[in-house]
């Protein structure tokens, strides 16, 4: 995650209603990383993904997803309607 992304992550993670669990599916890019106390944490799925592509793949990648929080700002910012698209056609909205 970028610099927002790293700041939003822990508060997802945290348990804020008894007795559930979140699990956070984090889109990276190719050639990011996740900082290691993530990935070794079990609540965090890494999904490698060149998600400003769209497409077959990013469909795939929200399999199984019940929300999308997405915090991509910038130039990138255009990805929401591939990533809304995408979701749609994964059957999740």
């Amino acid at each position: 995650t970028g610099m927002l992304g790293s700041m939003v992550l822990p508060a997802l993670l945290e348990d804020i209603v008894a007795g559930y669990k979140t699990t956070v599916r984090v889109f990276m890019r190719p050639g990011k990383s996740l900082r290691a106390e993530y990935t070794r944490n079990p609540r965090v799925q890494v999904a490698n993904c060149d998600y400003l592509k769209g497409g077959d793949e990013l469909v795939e990648k929200l399999r199984g997803v019940d929300a999308i929080v997405s915090i991509v700002s910038g130039p990138a910012d255009v990805i929401h309607y591939e990533l809304l698209e995408a979701a749609v056609k994964a059957g999740q909205f």
